[in-house]
């Protein structure tokens, strides 16, 4: 019966010392910081529906339900993960072409809202980028978010004002299935996204990115004015996309020098 008492008292210790550590494995790193490496592997249902409400520049309000299928979710982000490319460029395409036909019901809630709206070429490529403008930000990274937190400022600083980030993602990258099952992602994550859906409309679309300033934007061969990049004879205007309110031709004023900015998918 002693023995009894004492296996019982020690694990009653064990399991609150698993609580302790767990809790303090996931304890904000000054009380308000998280990260996030979690997966939607764990939904029963076979989409993944995000519902979303958002405005373009010009104050029109929309909104629709985009969905993905689980199993393609799976299978855009097992292909990512195995991937072999030996550029950007080739990685970029290898996504894109794979995930194209895992994002019909996406196509099809963005042709309803355009026809609804009878959009012109223009305005339907401004609804586009205003609905992954308007996703949330957050962080995709190939190490651990930890590391990057105490080893770059930029990135302490977009955590500490809370700012989410995963850790752990191959290529640092979230394929456009995923960014549609997520509903969030960075940079590259946006602009790989709208570069599917933009190819799928018809459209003349490049991703431009830069080494120097660590980003990546979409470039759109269509009537406009402002910053743009030439290639192959044409003039690609960029689109700033991780946050509200930029037009076609715009750029931050510290991203702005497009000789620092190269090609990385072309059309």
């Amino acid at each position: 019966m002693k023995h009894i008492k004492i296996l019982f008292y020690l694990f009653i210790f064990l399991t609150t010392l698993s609580i302790i550590f767990n809790s303090f494995e996931n304890e904000n790193l000054n009380g308000k910081i998280t990260f996030s490496d979690s997966d939607i592997s764990s939904t029963s249902s076979d989409i993944i529906s995000n519902y979303h409400y958002w405005n373009d520049s010009f104050k029109t309000n929309y909104s629709g339900n985009f969905r993905v299928n689980t199993r393609d979710y799976q299978s855009s982000k097992s292909f990512r993960d195995n991937i072999y490319a030996e550029s950007w460029r080739e990685l970029y395409d290898k996504i894109s072409k794979y995930d194209f036909y895992k994002l019909e019901m996406v196509y099809s809630t963005l042709s309803n809202i355009s026809v609804d709206q009878s959009y012109f070429k223009y305005m339907f490529a401004n609804l586009i980028v205003s609905f992954v403008q308007s996703i949330p930000y957050s962080l995709v990274s190939q190490s651990k978010c930890s590391k990057l937190y105490y080893s770059d400022n930029s990135f302490k600083e977009m955590i500490d004002n809370g700012t989410e980030c995963e850790g752990e993602v191959f290529a640092g990258i979230y394929t456009p299935v995923e960014f549609i099952g997520k509903f969030k992602g960075d940079c590259d994550s946006r602009t790989l996204f709208l570069y599917t859906i933009f190819k799928k409309f018809g459209y003349d679309v490049i991703i431009l990115n830069s080494d120097v300033y660590g980003h990546s934007i979409l470039g759109l061969n269509i009537l406009s004015n402002g910053r743009y990049k030439s290639y192959l004879g044409k003039r690609y205007y960029t689109w700033e996309t991780t946050s509200k309110g930029w037009m076609l031709g715009d750029l931050p004023p510290d991203v702005s020098n497009m000789s620092n900015w190269y090609v990385a998918l072309p059309n």
